[in-house]
Formats: structure tokens, C-alpha cells, sequence
């Protein structure tokens, strides 16, 4: 009887263990509530991996035909201009940022696993077929690793992409500042800090992060950004991913917080360091000396934007620089700010005291 027990124990231990490696027949994770289809392995890879950019160049008839088909334009439009006009993003995301990685959780049913910055470059060459790109990813996500493993995906799409004076696409490197105020007064949105060279010795050693609590800080930068152990549960076959989720998280709070009474380029490289406002930032840049602009963007969109903000608070001698700011972006998927509409969600009376506005259409 004794043994039994034991070969049953044993027979339950080892199926348990085959399926939360993810590798039990299809039929068994039916049993459990978080399943759902996965045909593709989507979730094989945790976004902390690095990945590799993909060797294959574009056929040079597809880098000759853009060049051909806007010389022809120009032609055809009497343009005598020997510029040529390229096409990119300025804002380009991978699951190594907070929120990327969290709705890349196999739990956000419609997500499409994960990205990490190796991805970009690929995406950008043979789907987009973009001229170029910046690699974006939040700074309030920062830690070291990832960090450095985004400047050494910019650097290989650089090398693969052929002739440096003809390449196939330019890749850059950059970070947003995604700053959210309590109200209007103290709300500056989001900030894409964009660098020219992929040269680690020509870029900041850290990234440098917007104070409280950003849309990229979806995960706080503490044990409370975990995702609960119960979605390995319930989910199994992806158990891993989730767990890689949480060890992320982990690895954020353990970046220690950097002194605000060092200058920027003297402290270490693995440090935590934010800036307030719009013009802390820029002084932290000009710190380093290297060649960047800023682009501002996000400030009439969001869930998170807080009533009558607007630009007013960083057009402002102490927030602007002129050098630094020679772009903003009109629109995203998020929502544009291209339309200009002459109402408040809500104005003061003669007391002093707040109203809605009507909106008349």
C-alpha cells in the first residue's frame, strides 16, 4: 500500500512538473482557466533577452527604388532641390519599457509576446522599410542592462545595414521622459531625448527619468509592480514569462537611487537619476555636452493629463530650449494635437470657483 502511495506521488510530481515547464500535451492546459490559444509560441521568449538582429539586408533594388520614385517626384513637381526627403519614427517602443512589457503579458489576450530591442530594428527594415528610427523606450523603466542592451541593438542594425554612406536604414538611440502632473500648473508631458551618435562614449552612462509617477511606471519600481504569483496558476504553459515579468520588476528596485547633488556625468552608470521639470533635464543634458534634441509630445492626450494643461507651463524661460526643442509631435496612436479648439474642460467665475464649460456643436 505504502509503495503505492508513493509511485502515485511520485506519477502526480512528475506530470505537475512536465506541465508547469510549459511543455504538456495541448489538451491539458485546456483543463486550466487561463488558457488560450498560442499555435505560434508568442510567449517562448521573455522580453529580458536580448535577441539578435537579423543578418539579411534589404535588396539593394528596394533601397534604389525609394531613392528612384522621390527623384521622380521631385521631377515631375520641378523641385530643384538635391535634399531627399526619408521617412522614420521618432518614437519607437520595445517590452523593455513598463508599459510595452505589461500589455505584452500573455494575460493581455490580443498581445503578441515579446519585443525586445533587437526587434525594432527589424521591424523597422523589413516591414515599415523605414529610412530610420530612434529606440525610445521609457526611462522611468530604466536599469542598467537594458539600457546598454538597447545601444547595442542600435549599433549591430547600424552595422548590418550596409555602406555607411548608403545604408538601408540609420538607427539611433534615445529615451522618453514621461512626466505626469497632479494639475496643469505642474503637468510638462512627455519628452523624447534623441542622440546622435550609438557610440556609448558619446551618450549618457544612464538614461535619466521624469519624478512621480509617469504612464511608462505602470510597474513601480518596487515589489508592489509585481504581477501576482496566481497567474502561474492559472496560466502554467506561460509561467515563465510571468515570472521573467516579476524579475524585471525586481531588478528595477534594486537600482539604487542616484545622489541629486552629483552633476549627472560623475555618477555611477547603474543609478537611478531624475529631473522634475522640462529645464532640470535639459541642465542635466547640457552636463554631458553630447549632441541631442528634445521632442516634446503627449500633452493634450491621455487618461493622466489633467484638466486645462496645456503648453503655457513650459514655454516658459526655465522649460524651453530653443536649441533643444526644434520639434514637437502632432500625433501618435495615442491622439493628435494638431486640431486647435478655443474651450476649457472647465473656467472659473467671478468667485473664484471652478464650472464646467458647456461645449456647444
Amino acid at each position: 500500500m505504502l509503495k503505492r502511495i508513493v509511485i502515485t506521488v511520485f506519477s502526480l510530481t512528475l506530470v505537475m512538473a512536465i506541465v508547469f515547464t510549459g511543455h504538456a500535451p495541448e489538451p491539458v492546459y485546456k483543463l486550466f482557466p487561463g488558457y488560450f490559444t498560442d499555435p505560434n509560441n508568442a510567449w517562448e521568449d521573455s522580453p529580458l533577452v536580448f535577441g539578435t538582429v537579423t543578418e539579411a539586408r534589404l535588396p539593394d533594388t528596394v533601397v534604389d527604388d525609394r531613392g528612384n520614385r522621390q527623384t521622380s517626384a521631385r521631377n515631375a513637381l520641378s523641385v530643384e532641390q538635391d535634399k531627399q526627403i526619408l521617412f522614420g519614427d521618432t518614437h519607437v517602443h520595445t517590452t523593455n519599457s513598463a508599459d510595452a512589457f505589461m500589455y505584452s503579458l500573455p494575460m493581455m489576450h490580443g498581445a503578441s509576446g515579446a519585443y525586445p530591442p533587437a526587434y525594432a530594428c527589424d521591424y523597422a527594415r523589413f516591414v515599415s522599410q523605414l529610412d530610420f528610427y530612434f529606440l525610445t523606450d521609457h526611462a522611468e523603466s530604466f536599469t542598467y542592462k537594458q539600457w546598454r542592451d538597447g545601444i547595442d541593438s542600435v549599433q549591430q542594425c547600424n552595422r548590418l545595414a550596409g555602406d555607411p554612406q548608403n545604408p538601408d536604414i540609420a538607427a539611433f538611440i534615445g529615451w522618453e521622459w514621461t512626466q505626469v502632473g497632479q494639475v496643469a500648473e505642474n503637468h510638462y508631458g512627455h519628452h523624447n531625448v534623441l542622440f546622435k551618435d550609438d557610440n556609448p562614449e558619446m551618450l549618457p552612462s544612464h538614461p535619466i527619468a521624469a519624478v512621480g509617477m509617469g504612464v511608462a511606471t505602470i510597474a513601480a519600481r518596487s515589489a508592489e509592480g509585481k504581477q501576482s504569483s496566481l497567474l502561474r496558476l492559472i496560466d502554467p504553459r506561460h509561467r515563465g514569462y510571468y515570472a521573467a515579468y516579476n524579475n524585471w520588476v525586481e531588478q528595477m528596485a534594486a537600482t539604487p537611487a542616484c545622489d541629486p547633488t552629483v552633476p549627472s556625468p560623475e555618477l555611477p552608470a547603474d543609478c537611478f537619476e531624475s529631473a522634475a521639470t522640462p529645464g532640470e533635464l535639459f541642465s542635466k543634458l547640457d552636463q554631458w555636452g553630447f549632441d541631442n534634441i528634445v521632442i516634446p509630445h503627449g500633452t493634450s492626450w491621455g487618461f493622466y493629463t489633467p484638466p486645462n494643461a496645456n503648453w503655457s507651463h513650459q514655454l516658459t524661460a526655465a522649460n524651453n530650449d530653443a536649441q533643444k526643442t526644434r520639434l514637437i509631435e502632432v500625433y501618435s496612436g495615442h491622439g493628435n494635437s494638431e486640431a486647435f479648439r478655443d474651450f476649457s474642460v472647465r473656467r472659473k467665475d467671478n468667485a473664484g470657483l471652478w464650472y464646467l464649460s458647456l461645449i456647444h456643436i
